[in-house]
């Protein structure tokens, strides 16, 4: 099983999140133009084997660089995580009113993967909680994971996106009171993924233990985990990786079971899971047996 490698079509898909960032920082159109360049030189110039997460970690050096800020996306992020806070008691209601709040909850946090502004506009998170309360999902294996969670003591959660953690809390609200949640965000500013600042927002320390897991890409990459970060990831009883940036950072990369809980907002990986654009995916994925 191979890793979620680079396709031509990352190059764009990059090119389309900086286009927007440029844009956000009103970037003159001959710097705008090199920034472009060398971004897409760093794709191209990427070894073998590279995933998208690891790319984008040197994209975060270059924008540094260009803008003078090593969090282009803050004021949105801020943003994203008020809009969805002001969400958050009708999506309770509706938590508490659904026929099987769990299920309705992983719903829920599926649909909060719609929040990712780098490579789009502003979503609507309503519309997609809509779109996906009672369809099918690409792999649905929320009867798997309700069966280990009502089990384990130990769970490690990798976050994604801000304002999508809103969500995510929403998720752990249902979690059964036997299990310790740790929550994992980025190290560093990666794009509009939550760092510790966007999980104080939330209040998600509430619910669980909120820790940096090392990474400052866009995707938790395990060759950073910190030691503490390591032993959650090498000793929980369930691990959660929400979002398609950490299904590349691990799918293929790790020798452990996950839950991977995502939207697929590609093409590339829409031929790796064999869904569409667009589908929710709730997957209990295990690494190939040795040998």
């Amino acid at each position: 099983m191979k890793p979620v490698g680079l396709d031509p079509q990352c190059q764009e898909c990059m090119a389309g999140a900086v286009e927007r960032i440029a844009r956000l920082h009103e970037l003159p159109a001959e710097r705008r133009n090199a920034l472009l360049a060398e971004v897409r030189a760093l794709v191209a110039g990427a070894p073998a084997g590279t995933v998208m997460p690891q790319v984008a970690r040197g994209l975060g050096k270059i924008l540094t660089a260009y803008l003078g800020t090593n969090d282009p996306f803050r004021e949105l992020k801020q943003d994203a995580n008020r809009r969805a806070a002001e969400l958050a008691p009708e999506l309770r209601g509706r938590l508490r009113q659904a026929a099987d709040p769990f299920a309705a909850a992983t719903r829920l946090a599926l649909a909060g993967n719609v929040m990712d502004f780098a490579y789009r506009d502003a979503p609507d998170l309503l519309a997609a909680i809509d779109r996906l309360a009672d369809g099918p999902l690409g792999i649905d294996d929320t009867e798997s994971l309700r069966a280990e969670l009502s089990l384990a003591r130990e769970v490690l959660y990798l976050g994604d996106n801000a304002g999508e953690i809103w969500c995510d809390r929403l998720f752990l609200e249902r979690f059964p009171p036997n299990v310790a949640v740790t929550f994992a965000v980025r190290s560093a500013p990666a794009l509009n993924d939550a760092t510790l600042a966007d999980a104080a927002q939330t209040g998600i320390d509430e619910l669980a233990r909120v820790i940096p897991s090392g990474s400052d890409a866009p995707g938790t990459l395990p060759e950073l985990l910190t030691a503490e970060a390591r032993l959650l990831f090498d000793g929980a009883d369930v691990v959660i990786a929400k979002g398609q940036g950490n299904f590349e950072a691990l799918y293929g990369r790790v020798t452990r079971p996950l839950y991977f809980l995502f939207i697929v907002k590609c093409a590339h990986v829409e031929k790796i899971v064999g869904h569409p654009v667009g589908t929710g995916i709730l997957w209990r994925w295990e690494p190939p047996a040795a040998g």
